[in-house]
């Protein structure tokens, strides 16, 4: 099985954003964003551990309708903002990774 975080095109996916919490040392905590090339359905996770597994290694993403993924539509986008808003990178991330979603699900 391919890898979400690191091999996204060989699910079929293409990254819209990664935000990643900073000053961590021989660990991470992760939240990304991809969008479906086929469908343009938009999903993400969150992922953090030490240094020893790799980062998203329990996700999978078979097909928009078989994946372990959360998908972010118009009607849940507040649900999604408010898992952004809460993580802990800057004010300036946070709205990037925003617009840049609701971009992609043409949310005005």
């Amino acid at each position: 099985m391919n890898n979400v975080y690191y091999s996204p095109e060989k699910n079929g996916l293409s990254q819209l954003d990664c935000l990643d919490e900073p000053g961590l040392f021989y660990e991470y905590n992760t939240f990304c964003v991809w969008q479906h090339d086929k469908s343009g359905r938009v999903f993400y996770a969150q992922d953090s551990g030490c240094s020893c597994p790799t980062p998203f290694e329990n996700y999978r993403f078979k097909s928009p309708d078989d994946n372990t993924l959360q998908e972010v539509t118009q009607d849940n986008f507040h649900v999604f903002e408010q898992e952004v808003n809460s993580f802990p990178v800057s004010m300036k991330e946070r709205q990037d990774c925003l617009k840049t979603v609701a971009d992609a699900l043409k949310i005005n």
